[in-house]
């Protein structure tokens, strides 16, 4: 995990995306300008975006009653600080057990949640509570089974690539997506979008390519596993050489996976 403070902000001028804090302005209903809510999906067919208000209510708004929240780069930094400080709380939770696992989480909630108080739209803050769902750091008892764990966690990744979490975040939808009821149908759909938005990450072809083997799309797998393996090879992203031998290596041995997949396929089909 990227520390905290290694995370870029959020751009306020990037465009909106279902998970970012938005703030409502210039509507009729003048007791709505003000008010924040969670940007939802796009509805093509009325031309408003979703917009999740904090009491509840769920609105159609145009996106052009819609601003990101922008907060002061002294509020900022103090949110960053604080995901800092939470990170070292979840490690700390994740391998800890009993009591000390129990106020370790407590401490990891209270300070992720005065990182959002200085700046509701930190993505490093929502990317964490998104793995403390994951490790079952956090427990709510609406995530007391493995469906609604994976449910909570995406709907905080959905938050964090929202307010500019990047690929990372987008990597953990895909994954979550993965665990639930026809996810390999639904992470499809959402890493065909992403393939086109983060056509040079190797992380997100490497993930199509392994949906594309479950689901028997065999030529298409070699095409975006050998993408992955060049694009890692290239150090895209950039990383210490050690990663990015341990990330060529994941590559490679999911292509010789799909070379046993494609054998056993031959040998079912007769000799050749």
């Amino acid at each position: 995990v990227l520390a905290a403070s290694k995370m870029s902000a959020s751009e306020p001028n990037a465009p909106i995306q279902p998970g970012a804090i938005v703030e409502l302005h210039s509507l009729s209903k003048v007791e709505l300008n003000g008010v924040r809510a969670e940007a939802g999906e796009f509805d093509e067919i009325k031309g408003r975006r979703g917009a999740a208000l904090e009491d509840g209510r769920f609105l159609g708004v145009k996106e052009t009653n819609m601003r990101r929240v922008c907060v002061d780069a002294g509020a900022a930094a103090t949110a960053l600080t604080f995901a800092d400080e939470a990170q070292r709380l979840l490690t700390q939770a994740d391998a800890a057990r009993g009591e000390a696992r129990q106020a370790l989480s407590t401490a990891f909630v209270n300070t992720v949640q005065e990182a959002l108080a200085s700046d509701p739209a930190c993505h490093a803050a929502h990317f964490l509570w998104g793995e403390a769902f994951l490790k079952r750091v956090v427990v709510s008892p609406a995530s007391n089974s493995n469906e609604e764990v994976y449910k909570s966690a995406i709907q905080h990744f959905r938050r964090a690539a929202g307010n500019g979490g990047g690929v990372k975040a987008h990597c953990f939808i895909s994954d979550g997506l993965a665990q639930l009821p026809n996810g390999l149908k639904n992470n499809r759909v959402v890493l065909d979008k992403l393939v086109v938005e983060y056509p040079g990450s190797p992380d997100i072809r490497l993930k199509l390519g392994i949906n594309a083997v479950q689901q028997g799309e065999l030529d298409l797998a070699e095409r975006e596993m050998k993408e992955a393996v060049r694009l890692f090879r290239s150090g895209v992203p950039s990383f210490d050489p050690a990663t990015q031998a341990l990330h060529v290596g994941n590559a490679l041995e999911n292509l010789c996976k799909l070379a046993f997949v494609r054998a056993g396929d031959l040998s079912a089909n007769g000799p050749h």
